[in-house]
C-alpha cells in the first residue's frame, strides 16, 4: 500500500471488479472522474482477513485485534505447516474467550 505498490487492477462500466485479498495492512483504493459524465458510482465493503497458513519453525499466531477484543462473527482459520516428520508443540500464553457456564458453545478455538 504505498505510492511503489503495484495497481491491482482498473475498473469501470457496470461490471461487478473480482473479490481480492491485499497481500498486506495497507490497501490505497482511489476513485477518479473527469469533467464529463457520471455514473451513480460505487459502495464497497472491507473487513480485514485472519488466519492463513503458517509454515516457519516458530511463531506467533494472535486472534484478530489482539490484545483489544476479537469483533464478532469471525472464523479464523490458522494451518501450521511443518516439514515431514516434525511435531509441532502449542503453548498459549493468554487466553480469554467467551464462555457461557460450562459450554464453549458461542465462541471457542
Amino acid at each position: 500500500g504505498s505510492n511503489t505498490s503495484p495497481m491491482v487492477g482498473q475498473w469501470c462500466g457496470s461490471n461487478l471488479p473480482p473479490d481480492f485479498t491485499s497481500s498486506s495492512n495497507l490497501l490505497t483504493v482511489v476513485f477518479h472522474s473527469d469533467a464529463i459524465f457520471g455514473g451513480s458510482g460505487f459502495t464497497l465493503h472491507y473487513k480485514t482477513v485472519c488466519g492463513g497458513i503458517f509454515t516457519g519453525s516458530a511463531g506467533e499466531i494472535r486472534s484478530p485485534n489482539y490484545p483489544l477484543p476479537y469483533s464478532s462473527e469471525r472464523e479464523c482459520v490458522y494451518i501450521i505447516n511443518t516439514p515431514p516428520s516434525t511435531a509441532i508443540h502449542l503453548q498459549f500464553k493468554d487466553f480469554d474467550i467467551e464462555q457461557l457456564g460450562e459450554d464453549c458453545y458461542y465462541d471457542y478455538v
